[in-house]
């Protein structure tokens, strides 16, 4: 998340959620294509295709790495910027103690990061339950996956003007439409559970994603740039 604020900071149309866009793609994919292998050839399969694909992440986050390094070859920095540089590399002791003087130091910044912990407890909670509800309702692991894809889909908009939303409404607007939306949809679910049609749940996953596109961009908006703002 770093990488893509500190590369797409300073656009003013695309921004963070563009980019996070191609990532949420990424997974719904993914969950298809694991919930067939599941089906297929049983759990043990997880395993080498997780490998294989966090090795291809590792792969290209090295790539990505050094071609930064090489556009930056022949550039000197000044003795001030070397000295900067010096200071903050200072390990995780360093960082851990900055994290906890903005905490104490700004108490939106605090309010918020409450927000976001407490509303990613409940996202992740139903996200656990919800495959042992369409399991019981017979559903196969790849309808699951299904699940995923579809919300998803349903957060691609959020993402893709993520940006516009963010200058426009602010980050705390975008948190409580989702927290709402979030809300919603765990009522619906909680009352669904009894009906034999598993595409109903197809449908009210559309509205996790935009739950999820809305509070994750508005938090990770919201939280680099006050790290970048405090220093």
């Amino acid at each position: 998340d770093s990488l893509i604020f500190g590369t797409t900071k300073n656009d003013k149309v695309k921004g963070y959620g563009r980019s996070r866009m191609w990532g949420s793609l990424a997974w719904g994919a993914g969950s298809i294509v694991g919930g067939y292998l599941i089906d297929k050839a049983g759990l043990g399969i997880v395993f080498p295709f997780t490998i294989f694909w966090n090795g291809c992440t590792i792969l290209a986050l090295v790539c990505f790495k050094n071609c930064g390094r090489a556009s930056k070859r022949g550039t000197k920095m000044d003795n001030n910027k070397l000295e900067n540089s010096k200071n903050k590399q200072q390990g995780v002791r360093h960082i851990v103690n900055e994290i906890k003087k903005l905490l104490l130091v700004n108490d939106e910044i605090r309010a918020f990061c409450i927000c976001i912990v407490l509303n990613g407890f409940v996202m992740t909670l139903a996200d656990s339950l919800l495959p042992l509800q369409i399991e019981a309702l017979k559903g196969s692991r790849q309808f699951s996956g299904m699940t995923t894809l579809v919300s998803i889909l349903g957060g691609l908009p959020v993402f893709y003007h993520s940006k516009a939303i963010y200058l426009r409404f602010g980050p705390w607007w975008m948190i409580r439409v989702g927290s709402l939306i979030l809300s919603f949809r765990l009522l619906i679910l909680a009352t669904i559970f009894n009906l034999a049609d598993l595409n109903y749940i197809l449908v009210v996953q559309l509205l996790h994603g935009i739950s999820f596109a809305l509070v994750y961009t508005s938090s990770t908006e919201y939280l680099q740039r006050a790290v970048v703002k405090n220093g």
